[in-house]
């Protein structure tokens, strides 16, 4: 399912965002 994959892509680049994030916080404080 294409569908799936793209979703499966979002979700990944997502939490990659949100992992990014919070180590970039942690290295700030």
């Amino acid at each position: 399912n294409s569908f799936l994959q793209e979703l499966h892509k979002n979700l990944v680049y997502f939490n990659t965002i949100q992992i990014n994030k919070i180590y970039i916080q942690k290295r700030l404080l």
